[in-house]
């Protein structure tokens, strides 16, 4: 999942995953972006959440 950050200021966020571990909180600068991939058998992708 590519994760980028559009706004004109700083922001956390997190992956938030259904029936598996979120992700960790990370800091994004604007224009930055994050690749995040959660291999699991249970879990799937719920929705993004600042943090």
């Amino acid at each position: 999942m590519n994760i980028k950050n559009n706004c004109t200021y700083t922001v956390r966020v997190k992956v938030i995953v259904d029936w598996g571990t979120d992700s960790p909180c990370w800091t994004l600068a604007p224009g930055q972006g994050k690749y995040w991939f959660k291999e699991t058998v249970t879990g799937s992708y719920s929705h993004l959440a600042t943090c």
